[in-house]
């Protein structure tokens, strides 16, 4: 799988990621600049990150220095490359990727990942990605949009009916584009996002909890 996931703030991009990193049944690496993720402890150096992979977690999260984000993904993607069966998530990919350039960790796992690592990316717009990211993805994921640039993305890369899709979509429902076999593209709507839901966060355990 190599997934890309797009949503604004609070519509549950993160929380799909997680849960398709989770359904690949393999160790999750997460890889969370914007600090999204707080169930399990955190790690800040690939000397940490190497030991928690080696140890066998099911979730690690990776979480750089806020003014050395593209450093500590160059220091994550080069660990990271030298596994196999892992599912890497890269949680605001805006963050090592823009429309006219992509981080060579990123574009090296993009284009020649092991066939055994799944590369799950989630950020806010279509926009934020680089277009070599977007036509290798197996899969995307689209929550509700109305913002034209994306719908125009939308249009020109998937298709008209899918931008009419997006822009309808109810709360925390999304939509899955995936190209089937001989090439055919084809889409999903998930509504029921109770389906696919994971905690991604300390509280949301608490609460569970009490």
């Amino acid at each position: 799988m190599n997934a890309l996931v797009y949503g604004r703030r609070r519509q549950g991009k993160s929380t799909l990621s997680l849960a398709l990193g989770l359904s690949r049944s393999k160790q999750v690496v997460i890889f969370d600049p914007n600090i999204q993720y707080e169930i399990e402890p955190v790690v800040y150096d690939s000397v940490s990150l190497d030991e928690r992979i080696s140890a066998g977690h099911l979730i690690t999260i990776f979480r750089p220095a806020p003014t050395e984000i593209e450093e500590g993904f160059a220091q994550f993607g080069e660990l990271v490359w030298h596994w196999e069966d892992l599912v890497v998530i890269v949680d605001e990919t805006s963050a090592v990727q823009r429309a006219n350039w992509l981080h060579p960790q990123l574009e090296r796992l993009v284009r020649q990942g092991p066939p055994s690592v799944d590369l799950i990316q989630s950020t806010h717009r279509l926009v934020d990605t680089q277009r070599l990211t977007r036509s290798l993805a197996t899969d995307i994921f689209l929550f509700q949009s109305t913002l034209r640039a994306d719908l125009d993305l939308i249009r020109a890369e998937i298709s008209d009916q899918v931008a009419e899709q997006v822009k309808v979509l109810p709360i925390y429902g999304c939509l899955h584009y995936w190209v089937d076999s001989g090439g055919v593209g084809k889409y999903s709507v998930w509504t029921e996002h109770e389906v696919w839901y994971v905690r991604i966060r300390r509280e949301q355990l608490d609460r569970a909890a009490s």
